[in-house]
This record gives structure tokens, sequence and C-alpha cells, in this order.
């Protein structure tokens, strides 16, 4: 037995080829965060909202924001791998 974390999904993505779905699974998994990113903006309003992504996905994060009326900044990428960066939304202030 291993002393090292393991991750694994609480819920299979089915429609996923790794799952015997049509789809690719790297896509299905970003529009899958970056859908829920939208809901959270748009249905709870946060003051400030932080989430880790994928660096490929920042540009549609930006988008996103714009949508809600958010900024969008973003630290380096992160030590896991290289393969997260912190992003925060905050409500564009009023003129």
């Amino acid at each position: 037995m291993s002393d090292e974390p393991e991750w694994g999904l609480v819920m299979p993505f089915v429609a996923c080829k790794s799952q015997g779905g049509a789809f690719d699974d790297t896509s299905f998994v970003s529009g899958y965060r970056l859908g829920g990113l939208d809901a959270t903006l748009a249905l709870m309003q946060p003051l400030v909202y932080q989430l880790m992504v994928k660096p490929s996905d920042l540009r549609q994060c930006d988008l996103i924001a714009m949508k809600h009326g958010y900024t969008v900044g973003w630290g380096q990428e992160d030590e896991y791998e290289g393969e997260w960066i912190n992003v925060t939304f905050r409500p564009v202030p009023p003129e």
C-alpha cells in the first residue's frame, strides 16, 4: 500500500471515450468545469470567487467573467505539476 494520495472521479463521465462514450475526455472535463463556473457566477454572484484552472482554459474564463460582469486575474502556474493556475473573479466596480 502506498502513502501517496490517490485521485479518482466521484462520478464517472460515461460520455467520455475512456468510458466507452463518444467525447474526448479532456474536452468534456474542461466543458464541465467551465459550465460550473458559468453557473456559479450567474446564480451565486459571489463577491470574490477563486478557482484552479488549466492554462488552456484562461481565455474562456475571461469570456465567462465578462459575460457576468466580472474581472478575472490569475497568478503564476501552481507547483502542482505546472498544470493549474489560480484564477480570481471579482465584480467589475460600478462607475
